[in-house]
């Protein structure tokens, strides 16, 4: 909290830092992304000249605010050099009975490889309310087509994650998961007819592999309202639903009322054409009806050397009493195996049961 002078008058505060371009490496620089947050006005500056003023400048609503940056424009990232770079931020508190001004930062640059998906990954997103694919019935029309690699998106918005809209104040599920106070892309909530709901959304962006020898397994969280889909090169790898999603302009139901963060992981990865370089990371968002008050979404990916080998030969037995069930199985490592359990109603989760003893090779 930054102190006030004096009631009744608006305060300026001024803030300096740099962040260096090292020698030879400006062209790699493809953007600038980061989270803004202040109360009540903002202004950014690069190296002199403003880039950025806040949504939220010239209200004084009470609370702190907060808004994703991406900045990808030649107009922007002409203006950084090799060296220092200086961002400077003034930021106004109006005046009122209490002063309560706030502000932080977090500003860095982005070369476009992504090694992991987290919230400063960028991705290309369609919120027109139209079909990605084209239309439906026509010759060679496939539902999944904007998912695979070589799908034109270069018309799509770009942002980072989470992204969200909320219809009303009312709305108790973007409050909660997303308060004033954290930032998020914000998506468009109305069609073009400018009465109905946008039925779903879809997003794209790219997972860079390095070395696909240490690729065991990929680690995923997703948070979403309503119903979502994820694919990795135009392979679904997980479903948050709770019925079948036949079209891409569907309104669709999510298994729970409000966003469950949810941790998945992808084991099977045979099936997903994985290669060294960029892959596909996509995923489609619905919403579950035409006067539905919000949407969201929040999603993580990272790859892991960890390997889950996929064992047939498993052995149930009834345990004591009918809450109670022991699994056995040979294994010849040494560390410590635990039980998953999938349970498949349209959304796919893996819940860890617990470790397991070892006794000799074998596991119960």
């Amino acid at each position: 909290m930054l102190p006030g002078f004096g009631e009744g008058k608006d305060v300026t505060y001024y803030f300096r830092t740099q962040f260096t371009v090292p020698k030879g490496e400006k062209a790699d620089i493809k953007s600038l992304v980061g989270v803004l947050e202040y109360d009540d006005s903002a202004t950014i500056y690069l190296n002199g000249t403003e880039i950025y003023e806040g949504k939220e400048n010239g209200r004084d609503t009470g609370t702190q605010h907060a808004e994703v940056l991406l900045f990808d424009s030649d107009e922007v990232l002409n203006l950084l050099q090799e060296g220092a770079n200086t961002v400077a931020v003034a930021m106004r508190d109006k005046k009122q009975e209490e002063h309560d001004g706030w502000f932080h930062l977090n500003l860095a640059p982005h070369d476009g490889t992504q090694e992991k998906l987290d919230h400063t990954s960028i991705w290309t997103y369609l919120d027109n309310d139209t079909d990605p694919a084209g239309t439906p019935g026509m010759e060679g029309y496939e539902r999944t087509s904007w998912t695979e690699a070589g799908f034109d998106d270069s018309i799509w918005s770009k942002g980072i994650a989470p992204f969200g809209y909320q219809n009303s104040h009312k709305s108790s599920v973007y409050k909660n998961v997303n308060p004033p106070e954290v930032g998020a892309t914000e998506l468009k909530f109305k069609g073009s007819d400018g009465k109905n709901n946008v039925h779903a959304y879809f997003f794209r962006t790219d997972l860079y592999i390095e070395d696909l020898d240490k690729v065991g397994s990929l680690n995923g969280w997703i948070s979403c309202d309503d119903a979502a889909i994820v694919y990795i090169n135009g392979v679904k790898v997980f479903e948050w639903t709770r019925d079948a999603i036949n079209g891409n302009l569907d309104y669709a139901y999510g298994p729970a009322g409000n966003p469950s963060p949810t941790a998945f992981k992808v084991t099977d990865l045979a099936d997903l054409n994985l290669k060294q370089g960029s892959n596909v990371v996509a995923i489609e968002l619905h919403q579950d009806r035409e006067d539905g008050g919000d949407i969201w979404l929040d999603f993580t990916l990272e790859p892991s050397e960890e390997q889950v080998e996929h064992l047939s030969n498993i052995v149930m037995n009834p345990g004591p009493d009918e809450t109670q069930m022991y699994f056995t199985w040979y294994a010849d490592v040494e560390k410590n195996g635990y039980v998953a359990l999938a349970k498949y109603d349209r959304g796919t989760c893996f819940i860890p049961f617990g470790a397991l003893e070892r006794s000799g090779k074998e596991w119960s």
